[in-house]
């Protein structure tokens, strides 16, 4: 079992190098949103979904199958492992690439607009695997070496394009930055894992498939919950409209990049107490990350007011009412990843493969309606009802459908649901004096400091 100090150390290094890479986007915002204005704000938006989109898809999602290759293979073969399952996620994409490149020089669409979107999505998939590799080897610093190489890299050089580019489409400069960056990292990589490995074995190649591909789907169906009202308002209102939409989600989305930190460390934890049956940790560690990411996220809502008056320009600041609802969605993300970790160390990815689409589904749904009917609001109420069903469908079954003992239940989330739920529901429609705010915001994260004090331990 490790020690508390290692856990923390793991958890510091993780958490800085998801942070740095992740956030990037974050604290970069307040300069680009600024210099792009919201039309040209909102085009980077939809260039970014459809970067996910191809990441996901053209990749296979194959650095899911990493953690649950080292409890299938022995040690001694996890190199080559996932020196194979990168090869065949790189032919994959090399092959689909083409394709699409062919038939969208056909349409007579701008090919340089897809080729800038297959060249930075290959780049994100290879960044992705290595940080997925680090994570559940528990090499926190070189984890953390990387992102923060990544991230330092293409703030800089993305700037410096943007300045330099014309200003009805200074937005390609940003493309151009990330792209550069991710590509030749990702190259880098490639050849180094790629290099004197056996990349070709058929049984590694179907165990990955198998494991990864009902991830794809589930990969998907979240960028439909995260992105479809982007896109669905765009269509019904205008870029402006999306635009601030969109700044307004970036800004909340610091509360999603905090847990995807904190979770590439505790799921790698999670594992290893399930592999050893160390239910009492489970119970002990999982508490304490359910109260810091709770007040991690009331935190985060009272003292956003001030904050995004500063993170965004003016035009932008009309986009402030929709933060607590977007900061609930992103908790319910958090709790049903409970449930999405321990589906997945199992190999039942088929189940989170299902409940996603399903919610994709509802998500499209209500944003038709709701967005004619609320616009921005509808649009922000439909993605977080649709985390709420996600977590619903997935805890059922994890409690109900799967023999594998859960050791998660309601009653166990019921109070920090509430908590924040009642803080989102009091600033959304009655708001508090920001001096009070700051006030409970100070206590809050006071009190927590002085738990982790207490327990030598982050969670």
């Amino acid at each position: 079992m490790r020690s508390n100090k290692s856990i923390n150390k793991i958890t510091l290094y993780n958490f800085l190098s998801t942070v740095v890479l992740q956030g990037i986007a974050f604290f970069s915002t307040p300069y680009f949103s600024r210099v792009m204005g919201t039309d040209n704000y909102g085009l980077l938006a939809v260039f970014i979904t459809w970067v996910q989109v191809i990441t996901i898809v053209l990749g296979l999602r194959i650095q899911t199958a990493i953690p649950i290759g080292m409890a299938e293979y022995p040690e001694v073969e996890q190199k080559n492992f996932q020196s194979s399952i990168l090869f065949l996620s790189l032919i994959v994409y090399i092959v689909s690439s083409a394709i699409i490149v062919f038939f969208w020089k056909f349409s007579g669409k701008n090919i340089i607009w897809i080729v800038f979107i297959l060249l930075q999505g290959y780049g994100q998939h290879v960044v992705t695997f290595v940080n997925s590799k680090y994570s559940f080897e528990f090499n926190a610093k070189e984890n953390a070496v990387l992102s923060v190489f990544v991230a330092a890299s293409s703030i800089t050089l993305s700037v410096y394009l943007v300045r330099n580019f014309p200003a009805d489409h200074n937005h390609f400069g940003k493309i151009v930055g990330d792209t550069l960056v991710y590509l030749i990292v990702g190259l880098f990589f490639t050849f180094r894992m790629l290099y004197k490995r056996e990349i070709v074995n058929r049984s590694y190649w179907k165990f990955a498939i198998i494991v990864s591909l009902p991830l794809v789907f589930h990969s998907l169906s979240g960028i439909v919950l995260s992105q479809s009202d982007r896109v669905m308002l765009q269509g019904m209102t205008n870029n402006s409209e999306v635009g601030i939409y969109s700044l307004a989600y970036s800004f909340s989305n610091v509360v999603f990049v905090c847990w995807s930190a904190l979770n590439n460390t505790w799921a790698p934890f999670y594992y290893d107490y399930i592999k050893n049956h160390d239910t009492e940790s489970i119970h002990k560690h999982s508490k304490s990350y359910l109260e810091l990411f709770t007040i991690l996220c009331i935190g985060f809502m009272l003292l956003a007011p001030e904050v995004f008056k500063v993170f965004a320009g003016k035009p932008f600041w009309r986009g402030d009412f929709l933060i607590p609802i977007f900061t609930f969605g992103n908790f319910m993300i958090f709790l049903y990843s409970f449930a999405i970790n321990h589906e997945t160390y199992f190999k039942r990815t088929k189940l989170i493969a299902l409940g996603s689409l399903a919610a994709a589904v509802i998500n499209i749904l209500l944003n038709l309606m709701l967005i004619r009917m609320m616009g921005s609001t509808g649009a922000a109420l439909a993605t977080a009802f649709s985390y709420i069903m996600l977590f619903l469908f997935h805890h059922l079954c994890c409690v109900k459908i799967m023999e594998e003992k859960f050791e998660f239940s309601v009653r166990l989330y019921a109070p920090f649901i509430l908590c924040v739920l009642c803080t989102s529901l009091i600033l959304y429609f009655v708001g508090l004096y920001a001096l009070v705010r700051w006030i409970v915001a100070f206590i809050l994260g006071t009190y927590e400091l002085y738990k982790i004090y207490l327990r030598k331990s982050i969670f």
